[in-house]
């Protein structure tokens, strides 16, 4: 229902991809629809707005006060470090 209400049909995406920051490839939106910039690491991210999965990223929610919106944040995943605490 989310993804009815987000993404229009037919797509409607810039006529010229976004250049990107180096380090952050071009993917395709939540939709699926348009060439989008991928969000990197501690970046504000949501359901059109996606992280970057070649580098381990998914949008992380439970770090956020509700309502608040979310961050790219690792897997949780047994391997892991902490930095700075």
């Amino acid at each position: 229902q989310v993804c009815a209400q987000l993404c229009r049909r037919p797509c409607y995406c810039p006529w010229v991809p976004p250049r990107c920051p180096r380090g952050s490839p071009l993917v395709l939106d939540g939709c699926g629809c348009c060439k989008i910039c991928a969000r990197r690491l501690g970046e504000p991210c949501d359901f059109l707005h996606v992280c970057d999965r070649s580098q381990g990223l998914v949008c992380d929610y439970s770090a956020a006060p509700a309502g608040t919106g979310a961050t790219c944040n690792f897997e949780d995943s047994e391997e892991g470090c902490e930095v700075n605490g």
